[in-house]
């Protein structure tokens, strides 16, 4: 079998089955499989799958296990010679699929590979590809630079996605919004992480990958929409997951004063933030009282974010290797 599609869904029942019919439609004829895992989705989700898709393999899980875990159950059961990870709010564009996977086989060894995104009317979403996040860049962001300057090499390292011209392209880290990658190498660094919960993931894993003299790339000649951000509604929820990821690759992949550092970064930039829109929200409280609110509310939440890193160690434990192998049964229709 050439390909396993591994998707993870959370309340997108909509996009989800828009997703499955663009894989439905780019597949045809490919050696393939379709894992779809839903973490206990209210919206009805896998009703919907089955009733459209019932060739899908199904995994209704019976709370929300979050990405990494997620990803590593269907890997666990899927049988094609690569696993391709993509986001439930993901379509693929016309010829992405194989374009994709002739991509890959042109490289000698196992390796990971991905496409470009784009949003829902067509402009570029640069978030595809990124780089190794560093003290300067946290700093940069903490305090606005990269906002300020995203195609700046200097002052938005990470943000390779938006200087990355038409071609193919090495990169630290490849979204996992569109991710492809050998069972081969998967097996060998034994899935995702699964202290990760949401965001990070990819990022872990390609780091890992690197460090055994993996190189990841992209392709801007496969093309994948991404609407971003469906199973998120609240600005505090994702910006805490998104903090929490942050620590712990910095607890995993840095040296003990860099993460130190960087934790610092890290509260300057939630502080930075509460206290802009704490002060803009006294002069026009429709427009920022929101975001006062919600910035407000990730500092509050702190501890929780900044116990990530700490708890963060560069060496599984055998428990976490048998939860990346899917050693616990969900249900499967």
């Amino acid at each position: 079998m050439d390909l396993s599609v591994l998707i993870v869904s959370f309340n997108t029942r909509e996009k989800t089955l828009a997703c499955l019919r663009s894989l439905a439609r780019e597949a045809d004829g490919l050696a393939h499989e379709v894992w779809v895992l839903d973490n206990a989705s209210a919206d009805g989700s896998a009703a919907a799958i089955r009733a459209e898709f019932p060739d899908v393999r199904l995994l209704e899980e019976h709370e929300n296990l979050g990405f990494g875990r997620g990803v590593n159950r269907l890997a666990s059961r899927a049988a094609g010679e690569r696993y391709l990870l993509l986001n439930p709010d993901a379509e693929l564009k016309p010829g992405t699929l194989q374009e994709l996977l002739a991509f890959a086989r042109r490289e000698p060894t196992p390796g990971i590979h991905g496409g470009r995104t784009v949003h829902a009317d067509g402009s570029p979403d640069p978030d595809f590809a990124w780089g190794r996040a560093s003290a300067w860049s946290t700093a940069c962001i903490a305090l606005g630079l990269a906002g300020l300057f995203p195609r700046s090499a200097l002052f938005n390292p990470e943000g390779v996605g938006w200087r990355l011209r038409n071609g193919e392209h090495e990169v630290d880290i490849v979204s996992g919004c569109c991710f492809l990658v050998h069972r081969a190498l998967w097996a060998a660094l034994g899935g995702f992480d699964p202290a990760f919960f949401v965001y990070g993931e990819e990022a872990d894993f390609c780091l890992r990958a690197r460090a055994r003299g993996v190189r990841p790339r992209v392709t801007t000649r496969a093309t994948v929409l991404h609407h971003g951000g469906a199973s998120e509604s609240s600005l505090a929820g994702k910006q805490t997951k998104l903090l929490a990821a942050k620590r712990r690759l910095m607890g995993l992949h840095w040296s003990h004063p860099a993460a130190a550092l960087g934790a610092a970064l890290l509260r300057l930039h939630v502080v930075l933030r509460a206290g802009t829109f704490t002060a803009l929200s006294w002069a026009d409280d429709a427009r920022f009282g929101a975001r006062a609110r919600e910035w407000n509310a990730v500092w509050r939440r702190r501890a929780e974010w900044l116990a990530a890193g700490r708890q963060a160690h560069t060496l599984w434990s055998a428990e976490a290797r048998a939860s990346a192998r899917g050693r616990e049964e969900p249900v499967l229709r």
